[in-house]
């Protein structure tokens, strides 16, 4: 736990716009090391490269099943916002 002493109103500001700064940094600084690792010793069988691929596809077959439920929520969105243009004129 961080305590921070107690200072006048201007101080408190900085000192915790420093804080902040530093988390900031932080967590930024762990992002970069989360996503460019030094080494890498594993292995990835067969069985990994098609277990992602099920993953893929099944995103894409969901995605599609949920456009395919609202098809017509959505279509009727676009004509109901083209035909009040075409009523305006």
């Amino acid at each position: 736990m961080l305590v921070i002493p107690s200072l006048s109103k201007k101080e408190g500001r900085k000192s915790m716009y420093r804080y902040k700064q530093k988390i900031i940094m932080y967590i930024f600084l762990g992002i970069l090391y989360l996503i460019f690792p030094r080494a890498i010793y594993g292995y990835l069988d067969p069985g990994t490269g098609s277990y992602i691929l099920q993953i893929i596809l099944a995103a894409f077959v969901g995605a599609a099943f949920t456009i395919k439920i609202y098809w017509a929520k959505i279509k009727n969105v676009f004509v109901n916002i083209f035909s009040k243009k075409d009523k305006n004129k």
